[in-house]
């Protein structure tokens, strides 16, 4: 594989039937580890003969324990490349498609270096997956995010994820990703029984999913049907389905701004929830309704554009 080019990934994806860890290894490869380990230790014997490292064991010692972590990395990269393969197949890239950032590719792989939680490797290999199919929907901030999780981040993020609203004015666009907090405030834990006490909360603020001001406000005023004049009209997304906003009282007593309150993703938590699958949540949907029965709103199931 040394003659492939790994800034060129949806074209040789086609090629060869979307094997990922074919073109992946030509950046990070067994044999480049191995080779960049002998180079060390000739080095090593350069500064052995000045005086640096004293004896050959101790050369010896140095070369092998670095081969072993190069190694432990490529086992890495292996587990999150093969994630990434059962994320992409050859009807979601076409020829036409734009090359990935080759940067990234690199950021992605070097980071999966470190990624040997399995759970966490899924994530890896979504983002790694989500960047060949559409290239520049990852950033080097989204990455930098990743990096920082851990499997407790994970599972709490991923709960953040399920129930979130996702505002969407258009096919995969995103303006506003929150959880709305029912009428409550999350100073005084409104979310907790739905698996997201303040503490939780604050564990994704610190690494950059989701704001601090855990109250603030979005208006959902362009949610509505039949429309508020001058507001565009699109769904919001919950659990994987769209809805619409329906008022049940006097029209006339509901003006925007619709202010729901709740905490809010960052961009970079926006970015890393596209890879995250929600998961069946019915006890909190059922309590949005009741929120939105109170403020005489109903929603319905709506179709994306």
């Amino acid at each position: 594989m040394e003659g492939l080019d790994p800034t060129k990934l949806p074209t040789e994806l086609i090629k060869l039937g979307n094997k990922i860890v074919d073109i992946t290894r030509s950046v990070f490869s067994p044999n480049l580890a191995e080779r960049e380990a002998k180079a060390k230790i000739i080095a090593a014997q350069a500064d052995a003969k000045a005086g640096h490292i004293r004896t050959t064991a101790e050369l010896e010692d140095f070369g092998a324990r670095w081969l072993l972590e190069e190694q432990m990395k490529q086992r890495c990269q292996d587990d999150v490349i093969a994630k990434a393969v059962e994320g992409v197949s050859d009807e979601q890239i076409g020829a036409d498609t734009p090359d990935p950032d080759a940067d990234v590719v690199r950021l992605l792989l070097d980071g999966a270096s470190y990624v040997s939680e399995e759970e966490l490797q899924v994530l890896w290999g979504r983002t790694l997956a989500g960047e060949v199919r559409r290239p520049g929907s990852v950033s080097r901030r989204a990455i930098s995010v990743l990096k920082t999780m851990d499997q407790q981040v994970a599972v709490i993020f991923a709960r953040f994820c399920s129930l979130a609203c996702y505002m969407t004015p258009a096919q995969d666009q995103i303006i506003d990703a929150r959880v709305l907090s029912l009428g409550g405030r999350v100073g005084e834990n409104a979310l907790g029984p739905h698996g997201l006490s303040y503490n939780a909360l604050t564990i994704l603020s610190e690494h950059g999913l989701v704001v601090h001001d855990f109250d603030g406000w979005r208006d959902y005023g362009p949610c509505f049907w039949p429309p508020f004049p001058t507001y565009n009209t699109f769904p919001f997304r919950h659990q994987g389905k769209y809805f619409m906003l329906h008022p049940t009282g006097d029209e006339a007593a509901l003006t925007p701004p619709v202010k729901f309150y709740g905490p809010k993703m960052t961009l970079a938590g926006v970015e890393l929830s596209r890879i995250v699958d929600p998961s069946p949540l019915p006890d909190y949907l059922d309590q949005l309704r009741q929120f939105l029965r109170s403020k005489q709103l109903e929603i319905e199931e709506a179709k994306p554009w």
